[in-house]
């Protein structure tokens, strides 16, 4: 069993590195991504910012005009939508990193010849213990003597 175990080991070590760098992709493009909005969601404020100092321009009285309100409103649904889409992604990078932390542990695991496992209970059962049956340690009610003299 044991060199089973060194060879499943030894060939999945392979296939355990392209997965792990496979998700380190992911990672870097879902962490790309969150940049990205992050920077629309700037775009976006700073570009709300100017509307507001035009329109307070424009109106002079800081009245503004109900088309003016639609696009306030329009920008500030763009921002919301795009603060919760900067959250999902953060929550995806968070949790693709903490699968790419563990693949790097059962790749370093792989590395050192080392494992550890999990019991799936569904999957895989235990054997039961089969232990034999032991003699007993208790004195015989015969005596010495009477073994010897028969």
């Amino acid at each position: 069993m044991k060199y089973s175990l060194l060879f499943t080991l030894l060939v999945s070590a392979p296939l355990m590195a392209d997965s792990y760098k496979e998700a380190q992709t992911k990672l870097d493009t879902a962490q790309g991504r969150v940049s990205e909005c992050k920077r629309k969601v700037d775009g976006l404020s700073s570009r709300v910012e100017g509307t507001h100092r035009e329109t307070q321009d424009m109106a002079g009285k800081y009245e503004y005009s109900q088309d003016m309100n639609s696009r306030k409103e329009a920008v500030r649904r763009n921002i919301d939508e795009y603060n919760k889409a900067v959250q999902e992604l953060e929550q995806a990078s968070k949790h693709l990193q903490g699968i790419v932390q563990e693949m790097g542990r059962n790749y370093r695991l792989v590395e050192n010849n080392e494992s550890y496992t999990v019991m799936d209970n569904q999957k895989e059962q235990l054997e039961p213990i089969v232990t034999k049956a032991r003699p007993s340690y208790e004195r015989s009610t015969k005596s010495y003597s009477k073994n010897y003299q028969e």
